[in-house]
């Protein structure tokens, strides 16, 4: 969804969207698919306030996804709620002899909700995307007690123990398994 800068008035503007909007659409079926399945629930509200060239950009959305646990595979609900909060302003490019090449910038804290935008345009579409990537988790599961599968077999051990007996005979350690060891002091 593309918003016209010129266009936000100065008590700012109110922006509700779910997933029926057609743009909030193409997001789940393009950006999310990987953990979106069946009928994803999302919505959201932004305001968004303009001082000049300068917009501020606040709201929050939830997000029902049904993600693949990392160690058994098996789909799960969960409930993804995200704080959205963005200060832009015009992008403007420096000169080539204005620029310094090789220098680093540090980045504190506050730099981290701005950006810029092009054309007098905001792309809520892609601040959504954004916050909702930043927001997942870096590894999702079921639950913390998740067993996984068996590496030898794939079997599922939160239904139970498998029946091939996993890779004991082949471990490199299954030889010290009958070893006494010396307690520590």
């Amino acid at each position: 969804m593309k918003i016209h800068v010129p266009s936000i008035p100065e008590g700012g503007k109110t922006i509700a969207f779910s997933e029926t909007d057609p743009w909030v659409k193409d997001l789940i079926g393009g950006r999310f698919q990987d953990f979106c399945t069946g009928k994803t629930l999302l919505k959201g509200q932004v305001k968004l306030f303009r001082t000049n060239a300068n917009v501020s950009l606040n709201g929050d959305l939830a997000m029902d996804i049904q993600p693949a646990c990392d160690r058994c595979a098996q789909n799960f609900p969960m409930d993804l709620q995200v704080k959205l909060h963005r200060h832009m302003t015009p992008f403007f490019d420096l000169p080539d002899d204005q620029r310094e090449e090789g220098v680093e910038i540090e980045l504190n804290e506050e730099d981290l909700d701005f950006s810029t935008y092009h054309n007098e345009e905001i792309d809520l579409a892609d601040i959504v995307a954004e916050e909702v990537l930043l927001a997942l988790p870096m590894r999702f599961l079921c639950r913390e007690s998740c067993k996984g599968l068996c590496v030898q077999c794939g079997a599922n051990l939160n239904e139970g123990p498998c029946h091939c007996g996993g890779l004991e005979e082949d471990s490199p350690f299954a030889a010290l398994k009958g070893q006494k060891f010396p307690k520590k002091a």
